[in-house]
């Protein structure tokens, strides 16, 4: 199939990028999701901005006492095989190997994934159960967003049109702190139907986070069922009282005909479950 006829941008720095952006247009960046919709002509931007030769979006970086930062542009494969990524935050690498097949691991970037802002993309419980904020930078210079606080409706960010996603800042988390990532999926690496993710430290609970995609239009932190385990060891019975928070009158439950909300629901707490007793899969 043909796309819709677009004018193209390939900026030199990321202060050329947004003066593009300013002037109307949209980011390429693996394209992954991109370019399949605009082939389907679902999406026909008129005016593409290609950041894929910016390598100061790219690489990972391990910044003393503060934490990691991953470049916007940097790819799934390079998340998923990075020793560092490995060692400190296992989850995100398990989340990122598990995304699409090899050649969209290859193409696919964490912030263009971020960016589309798929209510069940693979980065967005991980990025949420550590805290992890995005730095947007626009015309007004660098702001960071809580990654929870970037998705405001299913494949709507909270990106201004001239604004581009930089990096990603996950805070240094402790020594003792682990955390896991599960999914159920129609087939392996295809649709997902829900994914979560938990980050835990200390035996009393010191700091737990807890993000879940595929419940809701938006990926969500369930700080009440956080607030439920911090001060307590992670046995069944805590746990399972926990779960009790995730109450589904509280939730806009996403119900749609790949699977009814209460599925979701069902699926979620399960899934929470295993991950926070460490339970096989």
């Amino acid at each position: 199939m043909r796309t819709c006829s677009f004018r193209y941008t390939k900026p030199r720095d990321v202060t050329e990028a947004i003066q593009a952006l300013d002037q109307g247009g949209a980011v390429l960046a693996g394209g992954q999701s991109l370019v399949p919709l605009m082939k389907l002509l679902s999406a026909g931007p008129e005016h593409l901005v290609d950041i894929n030769g910016l390598s100061e979006l790219r690489g990972i970086r391990v910044q003393p006492d503060r934490g990691v930062s991953i470049g916007a542009l940097t790819r799934h494969r390079e998340v998923a095989d990075s020793p560092v990524i490995t060692q400190l935050v296992p989850h995100l690498a398990k989340a990122a190997s598990l995304i699409g097949d090899v050649q969209v691991r290859n193409r696919g970037t964490i912030g263009g994934s971020l960016c589309f802002a798929d209510p069940k993309g693979n980065y967005s419980p991980v990025l949420i159960s550590l805290e992890a904020h995005a730095t947007l930078r626009g015309p007004k210079g660098p702001r960071l967003v809580r990654v929870e606080d970037l998705f405001v409706a299913p494949f709507q960010n909270a990106l201004a049109p001239n604004e581009i996603m930089t990096s990603t800042e996950i805070p240094a988390l402790g020594d003792g702190t682990w955390g896991d990532y599960r999914e159920v999926t129609v087939q392996p690496g295809g649709l997902r139907l829900v994914n979560v993710a938990v980050t835990v430290r200390g035996d009393p609970v010191e700091l737990v986070g807890v993000g879940v995609g595929g419940l809701a239009p938006t990926p969500l932190r369930l700080g009440r069922v956080e607030s439920a385990l911090r001060g307590h060891r992670l046995s069944r019975d805590v746990v399972l009282r926990a779960m009790e928070e995730i109450d589904e009158r509280r939730l806009d439950l996403l119900d749609d005909s790949d699977a009814p909300g209460r599925y979701r629901l069902a699926v979620a707490k399960i899934l929470i479950r295993r991950a926070l007793l460490r339970e096989p899969r």
